[in-house]
């Protein structure tokens, strides 16, 4: 309740503010304003920014000057307005000479303006298309970020949202905007921010959009609320290499189309495509905040553990669907940019086996944790998939199709087998490799799956340790 009285604030400060925008950037390329007209300015260090400001007023920064840019002197320049030169420049270094971005297109002097006013509740920044010259813009940030009027405050925010707006400026060297193009300028926006100020974490306030409705085309959110996508793509897809946004930035400058940019990088470099990855992504957010770290299968970004789980909007895993017998899930439906979804639940120790029929062009994820912290994260290919559940388990089941229409899963049920003591591979023999996991399971306190335990816990004493190796080893030598 709390958070919608935000929002209702926010949404009136709005209102009755001089820029009405929510956290927007005026993107469309006919959004043109007036440069304000402010007191005085000062000169980053690298001499790429006018930092515009008022000495007085409404739209005036704190005035405490207690150090300079680059020195603990004071500097006749208020420490704000030091702060955002200094944040500016460390922004285009690493956007433009360390990630090799485009640099920002000039306006008539050469030199980019950021004007500083008071910009009301939750309206952090927006970045303006100047009026004379194609693709040159300028920024309008807050004066002071206060605590309270946004999700956070202070420079940190101020540095963020400094990153966010100026990758805008980056963006229009690239292309100009158009409508129906917001997600993609947007969702990059928005993880470039993340990137450069990583405990800035404001942008985990922002995943509503999305979260309330993971079955939404990609290209009809309002990009913001799935940053995270843009994380998920350079740690799991690219290894660790974030040069893969800016390849879809050059691939866009080309086409003018954001989603077949994704696709295109996708497929020519990574040789996968968006709807595995879309599938993907969404099924390792049904589980945010149940880890503190990222030692597990599911996270592909730290800050999964403070962002609440995709099932806690969408309520998709409040009633899971039984399974008890041999099932056909048929009301899938599926287009090229949207995955679907369903949670299930089994009240036994069970076996399942999931199909679908590869003829569909479909790509498919499945997600479990249990009580025991046990997590797995499996890919359904084209082959039968094997897997073991039990009555605590939460099962996340997630799908996208290359293209437009229905999809049936076809799920085989199996509670009729016995635990077999011994068989901590689950593939119905004991022998050597069931004494090489139990021992791995052992010393690196890995988790298993319920059945796995109850097969390795040859003493039946509910812990795994050196006991359940002696009596494994007898086993298999007798």
């Amino acid at each position: 309740m709390f958070k919608y009285i935000l929002l209702l604030f926010s949404l009136l400060s709005i209102i009755f503010t001089d820029d009405n925008f929510h956290r927007s950037c005026a993107l469309t390329s006919d959004q043109y304003r007036s440069r304000p007209s402010l007191d005085t300015y000062a000169i980053s260090p690298s001499n790429h920014f006018f930092i515009h400001y008022d000495l007085e007023g409404f739209n005036a920064p704190d005035l405490i000057d207690q150090y300079g840019m680059d020195s603990n002197a004071p500097n006749n320049i208020p420490d704000y307005i030091d702060e955002v030169a200094l944040i500016a420049d460390q922004v285009r270094d690493i956007l433009v000479n360390q990630m090799n971005f485009l640099s920002e297109t000039d306006d008539e002097d050469g030199v980019y303006d950021i004007y500083i006013k008071n910009k009301g509740s939750y309206n952090y920044g927006i970045n303006f298309p100047d009026e004379l010259i194609p693709n040159a813009s300028f920024i309008e940030i807050d004066n002071k970020y206060e605590a309270g009027s946004y999700y956070t405050s202070g420079l940190n925010t101020m540095k963020l949202v400094v990153a966010h707006e100026f990758f805008h400026a980056i963006q229009r060297s690239y292309s100009s905007p158009a409508a129906g193009h917001t997600y993609f300028w947007e969702m990059t926006a928005t993880w470039i921010e993340d990137v450069i100020v990583p405990n800035g974490d404001d942008y985990i306030f922002w995943v509503d959009n999305f979260f309330e409705n993971p079955n939404v085309n990609i290209s009809a959110t309002d990009g913001y609320s799935i940053a995270l996508f843009g994380h998920y793509l350079s740690s799991i897809i690219a290894d660790g290499d974030e040069s893969i946004i800016r390849n879809m930035w050059e691939s866009y400058s080309i086409n003018h189309n954001p989603f077949l940019s994704i696709e295109t990088v996708l497929e020519n470099d990574y040789q996968t495509n968006f709807q595995k990855t879309w599938s993907d992504f969404c099924s390792r957010n049904f589980f945010n905040g149940e880890y503190s770290d990222m030692n597990n299968n599911i996270y592909f970004h730290i800050d999964q553990k403070d962002i609440l789980p995709l099932a806690s909007f969408s309520g998709i895993l409040s009633n899971p669907q039984l399974i008890n017998e041999n099932l056909l899930i048929s009301d899938f439906i599926l287009t090229n940019q949207s995955s679907d979804h369903i949670a299930l639940r089994v009240d036994d120790f069970s076996k399942i086996i999931l199909e679908h029929n590869p003829s569909n062009q479909t790509e498919g994820f499945i997600s479990i944790i249990n009580d025991n912290n046990y997590n797995q994260h499996i890919y359904i290919d084209e082959s039968v998939q094997e897997i073991y559940l039990a009555p605590d388990d939460k099962i996340f089941l997630s799908y996208s199709k290359y293209n437009n229409g229905f999809l049936n899963i076809n799920i085989e049920y199996f509670s009729d087998f016995s635990f077999n003591l011994g068989d901590c591979t689950l593939d119905q023999n004991i022998n050597i490799l069931d004494l090489v996991l139990l021992v791995e399971l052992i010393f690196s306190e890995s988790t298993i799956i319920d059945i796995q335990f109850l097969n390795s816990d040859m003493n039946i004493d509910n812990s795994l340790n050196i006991f359940d190796i002696i009596l494994l080893i007898d086993l298999i030598l007798n």
